[in-house]
């Protein structure tokens, strides 16, 4: 099990965006999960040199769907340690679907997977939520 810093706990303890992209080509590796600055999950299929003597990082179709370290807000071999307070999660338990709300519900979903009672199926993170959620608008 690896516990990586995200890039929120890194730029508070060394407030370096270049940093964090240079611990993440030293640390990720294939079949971590990602979180991306877009919100999207991703698992890594491959990773691999580039021209700019920089890692590119494949996902879904290799040599097609890549990222460069610097889109990672954080990362880890388990999706559990990607959930953010505000994520959707169906899980396999009758197919339910939990609302992270605060820290409180993160820590005991955590808590309820390490110890075997469900797993997660699917996540649905914040930033993707609301770039397809409609507003609706009262009638002024």
């Amino acid at each position: 099990m690896n516990k990586y810093l995200s890039k929120k706990e890194y730029l508070e303890k060394y407030d370096s965006n270049v940093g964090y992209a240079l611990y993440v080509q030293d640390n990720i590796k294939r079949d971590d999960y990602v979180r991306l600055n877009t919100g999207e999950i991703v698992k890594v299929i491959g990773i691999k040199e580039n021209k700019l003597n920089k890692k590119a990082i494949y996902y879904g179709v290799y040599e097609q769907d890549w990222f460069d370290s610097m889109a990672v807000e954080n990362f880890s071999d388990k999706p559990i340690d990607l959930i953010e307070v505000g994520d959707l999660i169906k899980t396999n338990e009758e197919k339910t679907i939990i609302h992270i709300y605060d820290i409180d519900t993160l820590e005991a979903v955590k808590e309820d997977i390490e110890e075997g009672h469900f797993t997660i199926e699917t996540i649905v993170t914040h930033e993707m939520f609301e770039s397809i959620e409609y507003k609706v608008e009262e009638n002024k």
